[in-house]
């Protein structure tokens, strides 16, 4: 068998090696090198053989080890395809980075952390986004706001 052909991922695989992350296209959710190999078996029900040949494959050099090495994807980055893209909302005020997928929880954000009282200060003026994380567990989220796919290829071919 040719390396190149060992050296291959599944199809449902996809490296990211700017964010340092293997993505799931299957269950739209990002790994590192620690979780992955739980993945592989809990999901997709690989064998150990299969999921070693994965492992090892060259293609994984750079991906984090753990969460601490992911490298977060910033505000007005192009949608990833694979992983799901919401609606959400962005605290506008400066220097805040709150983001949340939920009105209420904007709201509750803005009245806690800024004590906005809509009385004094007028309507809350949240951005509207579409949001994005790297991984599904809740306590590793973080969302970032992403411009979509069909936007990006809008801009980049003009009519």
């Amino acid at each position: 068998m040719v390396e190149a052909e060992c050296d291959a991922l599944p199809s449902f695989l996809r490296v990211l090696p700017e964010f340092r992350v293997i993505l799931c296209i299957t269950h739209g959710c990002c790994y590192t090198r620690q979780n992955l190999s739980r993945h592989l078996l809990e999901k997709h029900r690989l064998k150990r053989r299969q999921r070693k040949g994965i492992e090892t494959s060259s293609q994984l050099n750079n991906i984090a080890t753990s969460s601490n090495g992911v490298v977060q994807p910033l505000d007005g980055t192009n949608e990833i395809c694979g992983l799901p893209t919401v609606p959400g909302y962005l605290c506008h005020l400066p220097d805040c980075d709150f983001r949340s997928t939920n009105v209420n929880q904007i709201q509750k954000h803005y009245n806690q952390e800024h004590q906005w009282k809509v009385v004094h200060q007028g309507l809350m003026l949240w951005n509207e986004a579409y949001l994005q994380t790297l991984f599904k567990q809740r306590q590793r989220q973080k969302l970032f706001a992403v411009v979509l796919a069909d936007k990006v290829h809008q801009s980049t071919n003009p009519q």
